[in-house]
């Protein structure tokens, strides 16, 4: 905001000595010349010159004034001996910042059920309306070498298995691969990402999000089943809302 104070600091990713880091912080006018993301030239406002302490590291401070015409666009430029950097940042007026949604989260524990429906429906929290963000579960199995006897079956309310043993479900086996976390399925036409750690963990979990990090699960109604014969299991489930506005 107009009158806040700008805090740069950095270091080298190695150990090496540096006489100095010239910073300028300017604001930018629509005018500039740009070479790609960034400005063209080393530096287009008045350069500070810093000494770095003894690990290399420096830090620098920058007022913006405090006036309406200070809202722009700003770049940070930091020139050391062998290398420029270039940092961008907003100033905007307190009324332009969106307020941040709130996160609640409704817990449900330790239920023996082999069956069990799941209300992902948006609710009011003490007059404030939330949608379901994020479902999470939990499956634990008592007696240890049971756990590929005992798996969770996640189905829509339209009857798509999400999550299963069968050929049919979206998702049989873990979704943790070199460089990934989730697979993305479509569930009646929403496009979902799937986190589940496998039908043999010890302790069997998944979660399921939209993939729009906008957008929220549907308003439905989903079925949760215990697939076991009379081993004795525990299913613990959370349901992450975020606020409307």
């Amino acid at each position: 905001h107009p009158g806040d104070v700008v805090f740069v600091t950095g270091k080298p990713n190695k150990l090496i000595y540096l006489e100095e880091y010239n910073v300028s912080v300017f604001k930018k006018t629509g005018s500039e010349i740009t070479c790609g993301s960034f400005i063209c030239g080393t530096h287009e406002g008045p350069v500070t010159t810093i000494r770095p302490s003894p690990n290399g590291s420096f830090s620098y401070q920058f007022v913006i004034p405090d006036s309406v015409s200070s809202v722009g666009k700003y770049e940070v430029t930091v020139e050391s001996d062998f290398e420029i950097k270039k940092l961008v940042f907003d100033v905007v007026l307190p009324s332009e910042i969106e307020k941040p949604a709130q996160t609640i989260i409704e817990k449900v524990n330790s239920l023996p059920d082999d069956s069990i429906s799941i209300d992902t429906r948006q609710k009011q929290f003490d007059s404030l309306e939330a949608g379901p963000r994020v479902l999470m579960g939990s499956l634990v199995t008592s007696a240890r070498g049971e756990e590929p006897n005992v798996n969770l079956r996640v189905v829509s309310e339209s009857g798509v298995c999400v999550i299963g043993p069968e050929d049919s479900c979206l998702v049989r086996d873990s979704t943790r691969k070199p460089g990934e976390i989730y697979d993305v399925v479509e569930v009646d036409g929403i496009a979902l990402k799937v986190r589940y750690s496998g039908p043999d963990a010890r302790v069997e979990k998944f979660s399921i999000l939209p993939e729009s990090p906008t957008s929220m699960l549907p308003d439905s109604i989903w079925g949760v089943q215990v697939v076991k014969d009379d081993q004795v299991s525990r299913l613990y489930y959370k349901i992450n809302y975020s606020t409307l506005e």
